[in-house]
């Protein structure tokens, strides 16, 4: 009996190691699963910040065009300002494209370690469905987040084509008062020539 009591204790602390493993791997498991979370929202909180200094480029590219337009008055002046807005709203064009490619990449990013996240879920052994249930959690979460940043990447798409149309209206503007101020200098010359000799 002494024998069967000794082998079963042993039996027991067996089990009791097994499952203790089992629990440290559980547990590091939810540890990755927390750190690739914190990692994806702070490359989230980055795209944001990103958007926001784009919104402020565009903000900035917005006063100068209304403040070129005051000053439309004087000819010289107005010329030489609408070719500075010009170049800087090609700049600012530029830079807004670029980082507009940065946002993309850094969502495509994102979308890959989601399916990696879906993908270590699905691959989950059934007696691990907890674990399955908080990462399906995380990747609905992550999901949804970036359908949020798809939505603003949209919006920054939409701004951008609609500063295009603004840079090209202001082309058009500029060219049609110079043939304007041409055609004015014109008359004016030749009213100071008939007056000339008169």
């Amino acid at each position: 009996k002494v024998e069967g009591y000794k082998k079963q204790l042993q039996e027991m602390e067996e089990n009791y190691s097994a499952v203790q493993a089992r629990l440290e791997v559980s547990e590091r498991e939810r540890r990755d699963s927390s750190e690739a979370k914190i990692r994806a929202l702070g490359a989230l909180n980055k795209a944001e910040a990103t958007i926001s200094r784009l919104s402020e480029t565009i903000s900035q590219v917005d006063e100068g065009r209304i403040a070129a337009e005051e000053n439309f008055a004087t000819a010289t002046s107005a010329s030489f300002q609408a070719k500075r807005l010009e170049v800087l709203a090609a700049e600012s064009l530029s830079k807004l494209k670029n980082e507009l490619m940065s946002v993309r990449a850094e969502n495509s990013q994102l979308k890959t370690r989601m399916a990696t996240l879906e993908t270590e879920a699905n691959q989950t052994e059934t007696d691990s469905k907890a674990r399955v249930g908080v990462l399906e959690r995380k990747a609905g979460i992550l999901r949804q987040e970036i359908l949020d940043k798809d939505a603003k990447l949209d919006e920054l798409q939409r701004r951008s084509e609609g500063l295009q149309r603004e840079v090209s209206t202001m082309k058009n503007e500029k060219e049609m008062n110079t043939d304007r101020w041409s055609k004015e200098v014109a008359q004016l010359r030749e009213i100071s020539k008939l007056r000339a000799e008169a």
